[in-house]
């Protein structure tokens, strides 16, 4: 992708005219200790190290997500190599003399294996693997190297003759055929094949004053590929590899899982080649000389894939058993509830390519099963990206009727979060698609909203049922789930049933989120009817609207009194109906909101549910209590609500006589002001502290001084000046960095 990668500061750059730096986003404080890994099989993918292991699977986004693959390691990781001939099968070695073999290392479940390193790892080491031999594993630790041909459980020291300085790195030739390795360190570069019982000294020609800092091998499979070391200050220098170039087989096709008639476009993906032989199984053609193929098949069944490649020094073979999967129209029913992995033939479609799909994850329809089907929309913006998950064909033919019934679970985030799941409806192989079900938003949903991540209880699923008769006659029918995400919530289904059973008439039932209400107020129903519902006819006496064809619709009802609550469900086997008599109470304010006020100190006279006080028409944040002390002058109301939710709001009173000064540590407010010479002090502080109190007449003569200690909140000091003249006062009150001063006057 032409990215320079920096391990140590977790950066990369593009190699492109004014090219900058961008963040890897890694999980870790990059540093001198991160290690980083790729694979030429899939270049979406990378691997980070510290002290665990973490993987990408998208490299090339602006900002790729990782995953933890590891939580057992915990120390500094010193090497890691993906396996050159398969991208999920890792091996790290740690500082405290481990190799860790992580197999299916991208996936939710990756194996661990855990071997004894042969030798101390702590002051280097380095890892490489064979893909002509999947056993094989070169390990340098320290100054030794060392070969094992059971995956790492056991090793053999093939140190020979080497000098025994720290090595920095040891890398396979992949493309060899005799498992060419090359090590480096400080001193020089050394080589050793399968043929040869020491290792040759390859560095004539470098530098031999300067020590090496690191060592890289550009291997693209023909004779261009180089082997480089990096002085410090003495360059970089590079030299051919020490082989004879053969052919390598790769491949790769445009899609695997196809439907019968189709044609799949086969890419070569091998190096140094001259000459193809193709052989495709169940395939027409079932052989081919050319580079790129294409190929058409008509059987279904599971079929390999072999290639073999030539050039003038010999030739390589990949077989890739398994490879196409040819799908045929399966014969009814279908019941799918997701308990055993990903089900065969079932395929997934990502959207934008992201990775962020539908999975699958815990629990089951109505907490009657493990798994069902998942999309993280409470995480994962999809910016109305439409993720799918697709049924294999079934064949429609010969019968009388069909229907799909499956189960899904959803809460909405908030408003503004509109996620949507729609199901289509394909006849030929997925090229066009026939809607037949949307639901979004309160339609969609079946518990109330969360702003946490939403985890269904037994009671928040319910079965949707879709009448599948258009569709009959038709030899081939897939159905895809499509979930339209905008950031809202976690969207379930499961237990997807594709059936041709006579459907029984529906029984009706229903409830509704609140059924005492306020006068104004919404109600959301929710349909509870059992059966294969495919329509619903509600009416709502008192309600707006009257009547709704909707399964689950929003109510507003703006009168008083107690209404009835009725719905039809039909489907093609008959109807059923239900009414609830006085479902809905909708309730009219049965309080007025009045209070008293003595001085500052303002009382509700109304016993209510719930108060809260307001000032200039602005609710004051936590002056919920029947009784509130005002600190500010200003016009104050005060809102009750009653056991039905309806609230009434009392006639606005002014409070005066409270002066009020704000210091940066504490606000003050004195009353009443004017006073009979017995006023209250109301301090507001964040912290505690002292603060020095006097009282000056307008000479100047000091009439009273104290020392008042507060702590954190509100406090009220009483002044006492009863004895004192009628007149004007100064009262002063310092701290240890500033200081107010507020007027008094004694009636």
């Amino acid at each position: 992708t032409n990215n320079v990668y920096y391990f140590s500061e977790g950066k990369r750059r593009k190699l492109i005219p004014g090219g900058s730096d961008q963040s890897l986003a890694l999980p870790f404080t990059a540093d001198g200790n991160t290690r980083m890994a790729f694979t030429i099989l899939d270049t979406l993918k990378g691997y980070a190290t510290q002290d665990n292991l973490y993987y990408t699977t998208n490299l090339n986004a602006v900002t790729p997500t990782w995953t933890q693959a590891t939580s057992t390691i915990n120390t500094n990781i010193k090497a890691i190599s993906v396996a050159p001939f398969n991208a999920n099968l890792v091996y790290v070695v740690s500082d405290n003399s481990k190799v860790y073999r992580i197999e299916n290392a991208s996936s939710a479940s990756p194996n661990v294996i855990t071997y004894n390193a042969p030798y101390a790892t702590n002051p280097g080491a380095s890892i490489t693997l064979i893909p002509g031999d999947t056993n094989v594993v070169y390990l340098t630790c320290s100054n030794r190297i060392y070969k094992s041909t059971d995956k790492g459980a056991t090793w053999t020291d093939i140190t020979a003759n080497y000098n025994f300085t720290n090595i920095l790195k040891i890398y396979h030739d992949d493309y060899s055929t005799d498992e060419s390795v090359y090590i480096g360190s400080s001193m020089g570069v050394w080589y050793k094949n399968n043929t040869m019982s020491n290792w040759l000294n390859y560095s004539a020609g470098l530098p031999t004053i300067a020590n090496i800092q690191d060592l890289m091998l550009y291997n693209d499979g023909t004779g261009a590929g180089k082997l480089r070391v990096a002085y410090y200050g003495r360059g970089v220098w590079q030299s051919t590899l020490n082989k004879t170039v053969t052919a390598y087989a790769g491949f790769d096709a445009d899609k695997k899982e196809i439907c019968s008639g189709e044609n799949v476009q086969f890419t070569d993906q091998s190096f140094n080649t001259t000459a193809w032989s193709w052989y495709f199984q169940g395939g027409n053609p079932a052989t081919s000389s050319a580079q790129n193929p294409i190929v058409n098949y008509t059987t279904p069944g599971n079929f390999f894939v072999s290639l073999t490649v030539n050039n003038a020094n010999g030739n390589n073979s990949l077989l890739k058993t398994l490879f196409i999967h040819v799908d045929d129209a399966h014969a009814l029913p279908l019941a799918e509830g997701f308990e055993n992995n990903y089900p065969p033939f079932w395929t997934a479609v990502d959207d934008a390519n992201d990775g962020n799909q539908w999975q699958i994850a815990a629990p089951g329809g109505y907490s009657n099963s493990f798994n069902a089907m998942l999309f993280n929309n409470f995480s994962y913006d999809a910016n109305g990206k439409r993720d799918e998950f697709r049924s294999p064909q079934y064949n429609f033919q010969n019968l009388n009727s069909a229907y799909l019934t499956f189960d899904h679970a959803y809460a909405n985030y908030s408003s503004g979060y509109y996620d949507s799941l729609a199901v289509l409806v394909s006849t030929d192989c997925g090229l066009t698609f026939t809607e037949v079900y949307n639901k979004g938003y309160s339609d969609l949903a079946t518990a109330p909203n969360t702003t946490s991540f939403f985890v269904p209880d037994s009671s928040q699923w319910i079965t949707d049922s879709i009448d599948m008769t258009p569709f009959l006659n038709q030899p081939k029918v897939l159905v895809s789930f499509q979930s339209r995400g905008h950031y809202g919530n976690a969207l379930y289904v499961d237990n997807i049933n594709l059936h041709t059973d006579t459907a029984a008439a529906p029984v009706a039932a229903f409830t509704a989120f609140n059924t005492s209400i306020c006068a104004g107020n919404k109600v959301q129903f929710i349909d509870q009817s059992s059966g294969l519902s495919t329509s619903w006819n509600w009416t709502f006496a008192g309600g707006n609207p009257a009547s709704s064809t909707l399964q689950n619709p929003v109510v507003t009802f703006n009168s008083t009194g107690s209404f009835d609550a009725a719905l039809q469900v039909t489907n093609v086997a008959g109807n059923n109906s239900l009414t609830k008599s006085n479902f809905i109470a909708v309730n009219a304010p049965v309080l007025t909101a009045t209070f008293t006020v003595n001085v500052n100190v303002l009382t509700a006279t109304t016993i209510a549910l719930g108060y809260q006080w307001y000032l200039n028409n602005t609710p004051i944040q936590g002056a919920t209590s029947s009784v509130f002390n005002a600190t500010q002058t200003g016009s104050y109301t005060l809102q009750v609500t009653d056991s039905s939710a309806c609230t009434d709001i009392s006639s606005p009173v002014v409070v005066s006589g409270i002066h009020t000064v704000a210091m940066n540590t504490a606000l003050l407010s004195v009353y009443p002001n004017p006073g009979n010479g017995a006023f209250s002090v109301s301090m507001q502080t964040k912290k505690s502290g002292k603060f020095s109190v006097k009282i000056f007449s307008i000479m100047g003569t000091v009439c009273l001084q104290e020392e008042w200690l507060v702590s954190p909140g509100t406090n009220t000091k009483k002044l006492h000046l009863e004895n004192a003249a009628s007149g004007i006062y100064l009262l002063m009150i310092n701290d240890e960095n500033e200081s107010a001063a507020l007027k008094v006057v004694v009636q």
